[in-house]
Formats: C-alpha cells, structure tokens, sequence
C-alpha cells in the first residue's frame, strides 16, 4: 500500500508517524501527541488511529504497552532471576522507564529553547 490509501492521512503525516513510532520507547500517547505537534491543522490523532494507519500501511513497530512493559511473547521473556521478587523487579523496571522519559523531556525542551532561539 501506498502513503496516500490510508483515508484522511496525508503522505506527510504518514512519513511523520513512521519516524516518531520507530522510537520504540515511546507510548502511544506520546506518539500522538508528537504527531499532533507537528501536525497542529489537522484533526487530533487517538492512538487507535495511529495504530490503525500504521497497520494499513504495513508499519509493524513492536511498541512497548502505555505503562512501559515492553509487549511480546511470554516465551521471549527473560527468566525471573532465583531469590528476586517480581514486584522489585517490577519496580526496577519502572525507575529505567522514568529514567528514559526524563531524558527525553530534557532532550525535548532544550530542542524547544533552541528553536525559540532560531524564531525571528
């Protein structure tokens, strides 16, 4: 399928999504919210949406679930390490995935500032 068959996306917006959903560390909250920032004259995007025009268009990206649990098989889950239990593990997880985000933010708003600085 091309770009341009998924109904109501525009090439360019197809293009943008396919960028911002590779980074597989972002929900898919955030992964509309960006499309919708760069995207601001057009009609808000859901999830469902994005989800929906990436599978027409044959864009498979293993996402991680909207809390960050990385989704797949239960077979291709590590083994629990003897003696741990699953709630620190659970907790660890989460402290990495906080982690994660707040880099991002930190990238996304010197980003921000550096644009402000570049606007006439």
């Amino acid at each position: 399928m091309t770009a341009t068959m998924t109904l109501g996306w525009t090439a360019s917006e197809l293009e943008d999504l396919r960028a911002i959903a590779s980074d597989i560390t972002l929900t898919w909250e955030e992964v509309a919210e960006a499309l919708n920032a760069r995207h601001p004259d057009r009609q808000p995007r859901s999830k469902q949406a994005i989800k929906l025009a990436l599978r027409r268009n044959n864009c498979f990206i293993h996402r991680t679930s909207d809390n960050g649990i990385k989704l797949g098989r239960p077979a291709q889950k590590p083994p629990a390490a003897p003696g741990v239990p699953a709630e620190l593990v659970a907790f660890v997880a989460a402290l990495k995935r906080e982690a994660r985000l707040e880099v991002i933010r930190a990238v996304r708003a010197t980003l921000d500032s550096l644009e402000a600085l570049d606007a006439p």
